[in-house]
């Protein structure tokens, strides 16, 4: 499976846009990405930009198609207007979606904001879902099958996209004091070790 993930405007014009091939996913054979890496773009975006703008949707997507291996072509299919899981491989290629979003929801220059954000720019840019790795090692590990290498590969990638994920961590939000002690009551209230807000409390 290969999907294109892009952004683009009110105009149509694309901002941003990644290529990124599944390698694997879990559960099989029609689950999350496990294993996500960038690729070249084998001729997609150009396609999912148009089927955007004949619909009149402006934003980010992840647009996904497979490629039949009876005539070679890509065919589409789905295309999913929120973000998703892998969505941080584009910052790794100067194609940040959640930034694309932010700018085209406030008017804010992208490329203003793309100078401010740190870059981890890689030669091989590569995403490991680490609660599909833990899925996976848990239920899913055959050894005959996938190998003795795999598990550590995958607890090496997962532990990756953590630390890539930790050091991009610049909202500053989560430095206001209040944040804390309204996520600490939000976490509290979901466990029901303190009452629900009631709706009148909320107005």
């Amino acid at each position: 499976l290969v999907s294109v993930g892009l952004a683009i405007d009110r105009e149509g014009h694309v901002l941003r846009s990644f290529t990124a091939r599944k390698r694997c996913e879990y559960p099989e054979p029609f689950g999350d990405g496990l294993i996500v890496e960038v690729i070249r773009d084998p001729g997609i975006t150009e396609i999912s930009a148009r089927l955007l703008r004949d619909i009149g949707y402006w934003g980010i997507c992840d647009v996904e198609f497979k490629c039949d291996p009876r005539d070679g072509r890509f065919k589409l299919l789905d295309a999913n207007p929120r973000v998703w899981l892998w969505h941080g491989l584009g910052a790794l290629v100067d194609a940040p979606m959640a930034l694309s979003a932010y700018a085209l929801a406030t008017g804010e220059d992208l490329e203003t904001l793309t100078r401010a954000s740190p870059s981890f720019a890689t030669a091989h840019p590569r995403w490991v879902s680490p609660r599909g790795a833990a899925a996976f090692m848990v239920s899913g590990y055959n050894p005959a099958r996938h190998g003795p290498v795999l598990p550590l590969r995958l607890t090496l990638g997962a532990l990756g996209t953590m630390l890539r994920n930790l050091l991009n961590f610049q909202d500053p939000l989560y430095l206001r004091p209040s944040a804390w002690r309204d996520i600490c009551v939000a976490i509290l209230r979901r466990a029901h070790v303190l009452p629900a807000r009631s709706s009148a409390a909320s107005h």
